[in-house]
């Protein structure tokens, strides 16, 4: 019916899922107090690249000391074996996704848009640089690419 012509009013929070509603938007419209959050998702409420670094942290710690395996057992042990995968298909589909809404929706006129969405994808699916699914990102903090592409307005 709309098709991609479809404007996100942020009035003061979209995380995580709304931050990926809001890039299958052409434009994103935020005040001086709304905030976009990191595209992080979450199995049974705890951030899959939480759980890939916890596991990558044990794999570390384990290798450089054996003695540490003790420790981590009861850790590891609450996680299904399939978690892994689960997780790194969670974060690759939710990238997979808000690339695709950014390509044919707000960037679909811009010619180097590869480029541009990749940036953005980096900056709000990266968990080291987030630090926190709760991280809020005002319109100062947005990728500079968006705000060049005129798709925030004040």
């Amino acid at each position: 019916m709309f098709g991609t012509d479809v404007r996100a009013i942020i009035p003061q929070l979209a995380m995580s899922a709304g931050t990926m509603i809001s890039c299958s938007c052409k434009e994103i419209i935020m005040g001086k107090q709304s905030s976009l959050g990191p595209i992080d998702p979450q199995l049974g409420g705890v951030a899959a690249h939480g759980i890939l670094e916890e596991i990558d942290r044990a794999f570390k710690e384990i290798k450089k000391d054996n003695a540490k395996a003790i420790i981590w057992q009861p850790i590891l042990q609450k996680y299904q074996p399939t978690l892994v995968g689960e997780c790194e298909k969670a974060i690759k589909w939710s990238e997979s996704l808000v690339k695709e809404w950014l390509k044919n929706g707000m960037f679909s006129s811009i010619s180097d848009s590869d480029k541009k969405v990749g940036k953005i994808i980096k900056e709000l699916g990266d968990h080291a640089l987030n630090l926190s699914h709760a991280r809020h990102m005002s319109f100062k903090k947005m990728p500079r690419d968006w705000s060049d592409n005129y798709s925030f307005r004040k």
